[in-house]
């Protein structure tokens, strides 16, 4: 098995220029959005999925090309730990610490976070969240049953926190500046699926109930568990039938 490919300097060099550029056709649902970091992924991981039109193909391809950068990384962790921790204990060492830089990881850990502070900014919102007293009854006439609200929210104070963005292209630059920090898991959670054509992108659960799979999604996992079954299926009707002596 060979590692996977890692974006060179000048690639990634041309990649976070599309990043820093600006586009007119944002949509405003990205930076007026009060979801969560992993809905914020989500929602940049759907939009590389789709192909989407909402933005350039440049910014596209930018978007992907560090996702995949990010992937690559922990397949080629995966794949150099054994020899590492080989290496490691031929010497007497700890083995266990693989690379997690590239090229490419580093030009944009300088490049992000001026594209990304004075543009991202969490807000604190505060409401009356109490439950409103409601009463139940019917209308005389007609003996529909109907709840009436007699009061308001009241009583219980709600503090909410939520990032804004001040454009479509930060609120992407953040999502991604999210899968690519080093201080936080989401990298780590970041999947790929290497079947031929799809390159779809997805992120582990935050509680699993059983061994994820990384490399496939949950299509051509699917594919492959038929395939194979298919094969072995095969491979038993080949064999030829002894009867047992008595």
């Amino acid at each position: 098995m060979t590692y996977p490919k890692l974006l060179d300097r000048p690639t990634a060099k041309a990649h976070l220029a599309a990043l820093a550029s600006s586009e007119s056709n944002g949509s405003p649902s990205w930076h007026d959005a009060h979801g969560t970091e992993r809905e914020r992924i989500q929602a940049l991981l759907d939009l590389v999925n789709s192909d989407s039109s909402e933005i350039s193909s440049q910014r596209l391809a930018a978007l992907r090309a560090f996702l995949e950068e990010r992937v690559a990384v922990r397949e080629r962790a995966t794949l150099m730990s054994p020899r590492l921790e080989k290496e490691g204990a031929k010497y007497g060492v700890e083995g266990k610490q693989v690379p997690h830089r590239t090229v490419a990881l580093s030009m944009a850990a300088e490049t992000l976070p001026p594209l990304l502070n004075d543009h991202v900014h969490k807000v604190m919102h505060f409401s009356n969240a109490g439950v409103a007293r409601t009463r139940k009854g019917r209308i005389p006439k007609t003996g529909e049953l109907v709840s009436v609200v007699l009061e308001g929210a009241g009583g219980e104070l709600a503090v909410s926190e939520y990032v804004s963005c001040d454009s479509h292209e930060a609120a992407l630059n953040y999502a991604l500046a999210l899968v690519l920090a080093k201080n936080h898991g989401y990298g780590m959670n970041l999947c790929r699926c290497h079947a031929e054509g799809c390159g779809q992108f997805w992120l582990l659960p935050e509680k699993l109930t059983g061994k994820p799979s990384r490399n496939f999604c949950s299509r051509h996992e699917a594919d492959k568990k038929r395939l194979s079954d298919a094969e072995r299926k095969r491979r038993q009707r080949a064999q030829p039938i002894t009867k047992r002596r008595r």
